[in-house]
């Protein structure tokens, strides 16, 4: 069985070494790793010498590094997870993951559910998967998220990630979720687990990622991803009265500060019609 394992890194070698070194501990190993990257500084020396992964390099941007391991996959690859570099997945994690698409060929990409968000050891997260109830349990939906995606290979290799959206990509995941749930069945499998770190460095400061909140959704909305009307309510208007909230009231105001100054940047170059996911990389 032909189940790759692809992740993209940049500018967090040590905290890319740590979860290859766990999923080096599943109970069913993935038949390849593909590691994506933007330059050798990327990587350790275990990662190069020992951790047993196919190492491409591409030019920086979420959405580009996965496509340049998307395209090191063969017609033989059956399944494809896409993690993080970030995440803690349960050891059992891939062969659920491969037991579930054998068994329904009606599912064609699904997440796992994330057990909890924050910093933690790999112990830590091995003593809360232990304590976790497992459950069989498919959930359908119209989102994945990005830190940790199953996805059939024909189709990943048919769509591919948006390179419109640069650097953090900041809601590739439900671009790519909403035209894999126009050819078939997407969702949710509960004993797929995992715990996400949400480690902080290397991420695109708060400016550009204000930026993004307003400039992606409305990308996504014009190449019909998502609707108007999401666009603006769920995205765009709460996440400014976020970002002003916590400007006046929080004791992170300076951060959400840069990103409430992020809208408006977005907001004046939408009404003088320069709107563009990639003018952040300008700011």
């Amino acid at each position: 069985m032909s189940h790759v394992v692809i992740m993209a890194s940049k500018g967090r070698p040590q905290i890319l070494e740590q979860t290859l070194r766990c999923i080096r501990q599943q109970t069913e190993m993935p038949s390849r790793l593909i590691v994506s990257v933007t330059s050798p500084s990327d990587l350790t020396p275990w990662i190069v010498e020992a951790s047993q992964a196919a190492i491409v390099f591409s030019k920086e941007g979420l959405a580009s590094q996965l496509n340049e391991a998307i395209r090191l996959l063969r017609d033989t690859d059956r399944y494809v997870t896409l993690f993080d570099d970030d995440v803690y997945p349960s050891q059992d994690y891939l062969k659920s993951s491969r037991l579930y698409f054998d068994q329904h060929a009606e599912v064609q990409a699904f997440d796992g559910v994330v057990i909890c968000e924050k910093e933690m050891t790999e112990q830590t997260a091995n003593q809360m998967f232990d304590s976790h109830p497992v459950s069989d349990a498919f959930f359908p939906g119209s989102q994945l998220y990005g830190c940790n995606m199953n996805v059939r290979t024909g189709l990943i290799r048919s769509l591919g990630f948006d390179e419109s959206l640069p650097h953090y990509a900041w809601l590739y995941d439900l671009d790519f979720a909403r035209r894999c749930q126009a050819l078939g069945l997407i969702g949710r499998y509960s004993a797929c687990r995992l715990v996400h770190r949400r480690v902080s460095v290397g991420r695109m400061s708060d400016r550009r990622f204000g930026y993004s909140q307003v400039a992606n959704p409305i990308h996504l909305s014009r190449k019909k991803s998502l609707s108007w009307s999401e666009s603006l309510f769920r995205f765009i208007l709460a996440g400014m009265v976020s970002n002003l909230a916590h400007t006046l009231f929080s004791g992170e105001s300076i951060a959400y500060r840069q990103r409430f100054s992020g809208n408006l940047l977005a907001l004046r170059n939408w009404c003088a019609g320069r709107l563009s996911p990639g003018v952040i990389n300008e700011i």
